[in-house]
C-alpha cells in the first residue's frame, strides 16, 4: 500500500524522511509516485534554476520563452511522424531541438536581413510557431487526452524509466556550467573583453540555450511546456534580490527551485487525501514561485520605506 495515499501535508513529510534512505541508495524499484515525482521534477528544477540564472544575467530570458513554447511543435510532430506511440525518447530530443535551432535562426534572420528589432522577431516567431504547434495538436489530440499533458504535464503518470533522461540532462546542464563558468562570468559582465579575449559570446549563448532546450524536453511529461519558464526565471529572480555574487545566486536559486518543488508535492497529496482536490503538481510548483517572489518584493519594499 502506497504509505503518502492517505497524508496530510506534515504526515508527508515524515513518511518521505522515513523513506530518504531508500532514495539515497536508488533503490528506484520500491519508489512511488510521490517520489517519483519530487525526483524528476527536483532533477528539474535544479538544472533549469542553474540555467536560469545566466539566461538573467545575460538577458535571454525572451529568447529561453520562445524556445519552451516553440518546442511544442517539435514535440507534435514527433508523436505524428513516429512509427510507435509514444515515439523513442531521442525522436522527441531530435524533433524538439531542431525547432528550437529554427526558432533561434528565425529570430535572428528577421532582425538581421529585415531590420526588425529582436523584441518584435522575437514574438512575431514565438507566436506562429506555437500557434502552429497548438493548432496540430488540437487535430492530433481531439480524441485523447495528450493535448493537455502535453502543455501542462501529468505527474502522475512519470514512471520509473522517466529517472534516467532528466538525471543525464540536470548533470550535463550542471557540469556544462560549472566547466565554462569563467567564459560565462566575462561574456555576461564583459562582453567586449570577452571577444577580445577569444571568448565568442554568442557562442556560449548559443550553448546556453540548448541546454535550455533540453532541459525543456528531458521535463515535458512532468510539467509541460507551458510551466517550464517559470522555474528558469522566477528562482534567478529570487536569488537576484537576495544576493549579488554568482556562486551565492546559483545556490540560491536551487535551494529555492528544491523548496517550492518539495513543498508543491507534499500540498498536492494533502489536497488530494484530505479535501479530494486533484492539483496538478507542475503548476502548484509554479504558483508557489510566484508567491514567493511577490512576497519578497513586499517585504524589501517595506525595509526601504522610511519609517
Amino acid at each position: 500500500m502506497d504509505p503518502y495515499f492517505s497524508a496530510n501535508f506534515f504526515s508527508w513529510f515524515w513518511v518521505f524522511l522515513s523513506r530518504l534512505p531508500l532514495l539515497i541508495t536508488f533503490q528506484y524499484e520500491e519508489l512511488y509516485s510521490d517520489e517519483i515525482q519530487l525526483i524528476v521534477m527536483a532533477l528539474f528544477a535544479l538544472s533549469a534554476s542553474f540555467l536560469g540564472v545566466f539566461l538573467l544575467l545575460k538577458r535571454l530570458t525572451m529568447m529561453a520563452n520562445a524556445l519552451t513554447h516553440t518546442m511544442l511543435l517539435g514535440i507534435v510532430l514527433a508523436f505524428i511522424f513516429s512509427p510507435t506511440q509514444p515515439p523513442p525518447e531521442w525522436i522527441i530530443i531530435v524533433a524538439a531541438l531542431s525547432i528550437a535551432l529554427l526558432t533561434g535562426a528565425l529570430i535572428q534572420e528577421l532582425s538581421r536581413v529585415w531590420c526588425i528589432s529582436e523584441d518584435a522577431s522575437n514574438a512575431i516567431v514565438f507566436s506562429m510557431l506555437f500557434a502552429l504547434g497548438i493548432t496540430l495538436l488540437s487535430l492530433w489530440s481531439k480524441d485523447s487526452h495528450a493535448g493537455p499533458e502535453l502543455l501542462m504535464g501529468n505527474p502522475d503518470a512519470l514512471q520509473v524509466g522517466d529517472i534516467p533522461l532528466v538525471t543525464v540532462v540536470a548533470l550535463l546542464s550542471l557540469t556544462t556550467g560549472l566547466f565554462f563558468m569563467r567564459g560565462l562570468k566575462v561574456a555576461i559582465f564583459d562582453p567586449t573583453f570577452a571577444t577580445l579575449s577569444g571568448f565568442m559570446p554568442a557562442l556560449f549563448s548559443h550553448l546556453l540555450l540548448a541546454q535550455v532546450a533540453l532541459t525543456t524536453v528531458s521535463a515535458f511529461r512532468a510539467v509541460g511546456f507551458v510551466m517550464t519558464l517559470s522555474f528558469f526565471v522566477i528562482p534567478a529572480l529570487i536569488a537576484r534580490r537576495l544576493s549579488h555574487n554568482l556562486s551565492s545566486m546559483l545556490l540560491c536559486s536551487a535551494g529555492v527551485a528544491l523548496g517550492a518543488v518539495m513543498v508543491s508535492v507534499a500540498l498536492s497529496r494533502h489536497l488530494f487525501s484530505m479535501l479530494f482536490l486533484p492539483v496538478a503538481t507542475g503548476p502548484l510548483a509554479a504558483v508557489l514561485l510566484g508567491i514567493i517572489y511577490i512576497a519578497l518584493l513586499i517585504l524589501q519594499q517595506r525595509k526601504e520605506v522610511p519609517a
